[in-house]
């Protein structure tokens, strides 16, 4: 009975556990970077009314976007910055989950920087 309890305990932990994206060389991770996402967005929304229409994060995140909102042009370089941030984090040994969550985050990066470009009059 010993043994059964311990072998299910083992297999409880390896299930509960799950490998995440290996940082890049620079210590990155998608944790990170999901942070700095955010962060975007928020100063997004500080120049485009309506665009966040709903935050449940950390409240002292939405006030550092508000109290220091950069530029658009900064705006516009911190989402080709998130890019090659995204782009540099290896999913190779990391469960479908995780590679799945940086391809979420690479899709809407992409996309916000293509809207910047539409505002702009560029396409």
């Amino acid at each position: 009975m010993r043994a059964i309890l311990i072998s299910l305990l083992c297999l409880l932990g390896a299930c509960a556990t799950q490998p995440a994206a290996a940082p890049d060389a620079s210590g990155d991770s998608l944790d990170a970077i999901a942070r700095d996402y955010v962060a975007l967005i928020l100063e997004i929304g500080e120049h485009e009314e309506g665009y966040v229409d709903a935050y449940y994060g950390p409240p002292e995140w939405a006030a550092a976007a508000e109290a220091n909102p950069r530029t658009v042009p900064q705006l516009i370089q911190g989402a080709a910055s998130l890019t090659e941030r995204l782009n540099a984090v290896s999913t190779a040994r990391a469960e479908p989950a995780v590679a799945q969550r940086k391809a979420y985050l690479l899709a809407h990066v992409s996309a916000r920087r293509r809207g910047f470009a539409c505002c702009r009059g560029r396409r």
